[in-house]
């Protein structure tokens, strides 16, 4: 699961809808020269050294102020965004970003915090104007009936501005942040000491289905900064940590990692979702505990996108650690997931909590443990070093397919599987499936479930280490996720000790004693849902050993080699399915009003 707060990102980007001037169609630096003009012109543009504005902002059902300081030398930029209970600030010095993200926990910057800091370093100040080799005006377009020129930054050829031929006012800006793309529309500009500045803006997500409204309350020019106001207004630590550095147990259950923990000191089972870019609360158990949700925003992952809302946590615990005073999202997962996992989940732990510690999770001895920010407590014998990148909450980090690909892979402990691949990485290898055997399967999600195409992968290589691909993915990912080549799920993690430590943005990986066989391949080639209390076959993959035994979709388990089985026993099938190929097994099938049985035989669903 995946949850992303464009705010920032999104209000620096309104910052530079500025104007531009009327001129006849002529050459490239003839029309940026006239939009300079326009905006104000090459002397009160130049002298430009300190902007400050406040807006007023509506999106989702909540409103809110966003507050913006910049100075051009040395550049340094503040952004402070409150919307309904979430708080979220970003300072940008000189060639440094910082956040404080909506729970008071400061970090560094990642990737879009990154992006966005090149990109205001460009246009706030209107330097894509003043030097025009920094932009390049391409073909017209009609937007709404108005024939816009387009404005293209060289280096970032995700950010356009459109301007009106008529008056050479920007009329739209689009920015694609993280594979997002943000319309914005901005309007009702006003003159503030020479320099056209617009007093409205709306911002459309398309993808999200979002809409932000914007208002000027406030711009100023050159007027006295402040002191210290670029300072970070981090909270004070909001968490305590028993027992650092001891081991707390998990439960693999189907490829996912599952703790105990507590939710306003009531027992709760938590799904550990390194994936997942914020921490999820169960709308149910969020109703029973009294807590009301605000707003209402997308989350998207695979499968799709869902609605959740925030609400205001006293407290939570899990592996030692309690963390009081957040703002956690809430949506509806103990009756989302059951079917498909056997597990009401009242909590997904995502990256509120991991963000707060190093965290060493030890699938084979089951085991997690979380010691401080930045004290991985690295392992000497054995251990590789990883660096991993930080974008939208997400840790990721390079990898490569069958000694000679190249992959960039978000670090998912909640995604079950070896290796998901995004259509990102197929535009980029388009041949990387000729001549594989395929088969076609489903993928459950936050969003619901995605089809998905299933091939194995000889290698891949993590650091020092090189372990079996073995069945891997590809899948839609969305947008969200095109910024990647694809998902490392638990199948591969499995083999290892991993600690991950956001604050020193490392991946640390040692051998566990699953490092050799990693976790049980399918052998079936059947999918399994609980429901109305039994085994439901959710799926059959074409050409298994599960369609070539004449299983079909509907079908209700009802025993394994004579043993009785039932919706309790999703989880201990495994144990009862046979673990080598060619090992024949009867399967008891209630189909309609009969049963009968059906010999499986076992084996792989692809060479």
């Amino acid at each position: 699961m995946k949850l992303s707060l464009l705010k920032s990102s999104l209000m620096s980007l309104l910052l530079v809808l500025q104007g531009c001037g009327e001129a006849p169609r002529t050459s490239g630096e003839d029309i940026l020269e006239r939009c300079l003009e326009a905006a104000g012109g090459r002397e009160a543009l130049s002298g430009l050294h300190v902007i400050h504005t406040v807006d007023s902002l509506s999106m989702a059902g909540m409103s809110g102020i966003s507050e913006s300081w910049w100075v051009r030398e040395p550049f340094t930029g503040l952004n402070v965004t409150e919307l309904g209970p979430v708080r979220q600030e970003v300072l940008i010095r000189e060639d440094s970003v910082w956040t404080v993200d909506r729970n008071g926990h400061l970090s560094p910057g990642g990737i879009e915090e990154r992006d966005q800091m090149e990109l205001s370093r460009m246009t706030v100040f209107y330097d894509y104007l003043l030097n025009t080799a920094l932009a390049s005006p391409g073909a017209d377009t009609l937007l709404d009936g108005v024939t816009a020129v387009s404005v293209t930054l060289k280096d970032h050829p995700n950010v356009v501005f459109y301007h009106s031929r008529e008056d050479w006012l920007p009329v739209m800006m689009r920015a694609a942040t993280m594979g997002i793309e943000v319309r914005s529309y901005p309007g009702g500009y006003t003159d503030i000491d020479g320099i056209m500045t617009p007093s409205y803006s709306v911002s459309i997500i398309p993808a999200l289905g979002q809409t932000m409204e914007t208002h000027n309350l406030l711009t100023e020019y050159n007027v006295p900064v402040p002191e210290s106001i670029f300072v970070l207004t981090s909270g004070t630590a909001d968490w305590s940590l028993e027992g650092q550095g001891e081991e707390y147990p998990v439960r693999i259950m189907g490829e996912h990692l599952y703790l105990d923990g507590t939710v306003q000191g009531q027992r709760v089972n938590i799904l550990l979702d390194s994936g997942a870019g914020a921490t999820v609360l169960d709308s149910a158990l969020a109703s029973r505990l009294g807590l009301e949700g605000t707003g209402r925003l997308p989350a998207s992952g695979i499968g799709g996108t869902r609605e959740f809302s925030f609400a205001r946590v006293d407290e939570y615990s899990a592996a030692g650690a309690v963390v009081r005073d957040q703002t956690l999202a809430v949506m509806p997962l103990a009756d989302q997931f059951y079917s498909a996992t056997g597990q009401r989940i009242d909590l997904i732990l995502g990256y509120d909590f991991l963000s707060r510690f190093a965290t060493r999770i030890d699938y084979g001895r089951e085991t997690i443990t979380l010691r401080e920010p930045g004290t991985s407590g690295i392992p000497e014998e054995g251990a590789s070093v990883l660096h991993a990148e930080r974008s939208m909450g997400l840790l990721s980090v390079n990898a490569v397919l069958e000694d000679s690909v190249p992959v960039r892979l978000i670090v998912d402990t909640g995604a079950g599987g070896n290796i998901h691949l995004t259509p990102s990485f197929f535009d980029a290898h388009p041949g990387f499936l000729a001549g594989r055997p395929t088969f076609d399967t489903e993928m459950e999600g936050i969003g619901g479930t995605d089809s998905i195409a299933g091939f194995r992968v000889s290698t891949v290589t993590l650091g020092d280490y090189k372990v079996p691909g073995g069945l891997c993915s590809s899948f839609d990912g969305g947008e969200i996720l095109s910024g990647f080549d694809g998902i490392l799920g638990s199948g591969v993690l499995s083999r290892f000790a991993v600690t991950m430590d956001y604050d020193s943005g490392l991946l640390i990986l040692q051998p566990s004693s699953l490092f050799e066989t990693g976790m049980p391949e399918t052998l079936t080639g059947m999918g399994l849902e609980i429901r109305e209390g039994m085994l439901r076959v959710r799926s059959v993959v074409t050409g298994s050993p599960a369609e070539r035994a004449g299983l079909r979709e509907g079908d209700m388990l009802v025993s394994v080699d004579g043993a009785p089985v039932s919706g309790e026993d999703l989880h201990g099938i495994t144990g009862l399915l046979p673990d080598r190929e060619d090992v024949p097994v009867v399967l008891g099938i209630r189909r309609g009003g009969d049963e009968t049985g059906l010999e499986l035989v076992t084996g792989r669903l692809v060479p």
